[in-house]
């Protein structure tokens, strides 16, 4: 038999696409809370509120944790050639809640995506970094500009996950974002968890 055809793969990065679920669920659930807040006793709503944080933020930590583990193992990853397809800035407006009511903010990200081959196969990725969080608009354009849309460049591949591969290797380099995630997660346990004792022990 013949060696299978190489195969085209483009997939969302997969700590995004768990990060993405995260976010549905807890915006949903948050909702259902405000509404139990609204129709059902305070006592009721706020549990809810506080059970709910506590699932996030577990979730969340475990995630947060294991692209921490992986951005410690990258230096182990090996190599290989690729192209870019796509480098640019991203560019959104959040809205946050101030003193004088919303503010607009600017949020940056890496847009990026590139082809690479490894093992006979061609994949996709649109990972700068392990993790999806925001930069500075100066720091990622300095980044960016090491990557044009069209060269070529190193990546560097999950061996054991060949469709996950970053641009940037090396846990200390980007130290603070990666422990980002996990400090937040923790947070949002720890307030979850000590709402829910709290309003135990008062009840």
């Amino acid at each position: 038999m013949s060696d299978p055809a190489p195969s085209s793969t483009t997939r969302p990065p997969g700590a995004e696409r768990v990060w993405h679920r995260v976010r549905l669920v807890l915006a949903g659930v948050v909702a259902l809370g405000w509404f139990a807040l609204t129709l059902w006793n305070t006592t009721a709503g706020l549990s809810l509120l506080l059970l709910v944080c506590t699932g996030c933020g577990a979730a969340a930590l475990v995630t947060s944790l294991r692209s921490l583990r992986l951005a410690r193992q990258m230096d182990r990853w090996p190599s290989a050639s690729g192209k870019m397809l796509r480098s640019e800035v991203r560019t959104e407006t959040r809205y946050i809640d101030g003193n004088y009511g919303s503010e607009a903010v600017l949020a940056f990200s890496p847009d990026v995506e590139y082809e690479y081959q490894y093992q006979g196969h061609t994949y996709r990725s649109r990972q700068l970094i392990l993790v999806n969080v925001d930069w500075s608009r100066a720091e990622l354009e300095q980044t960016l500009s090491r990557y044009p849309a069209g060269s070529q460049v190193t990546v560097w591949v999950n061996p054991n996950q060949p469709d996950m591969a970053v641009l940037e290797r090396g846990e200390q380099k980007h130290r603070q974002r990666y422990l980002r995630g996990p400090i937040v997660a923790t947070a949002c346990l720890l307030l979850g968890l000590g709402g829910l004792l709290a309003m135990y022990l008062l009840r």
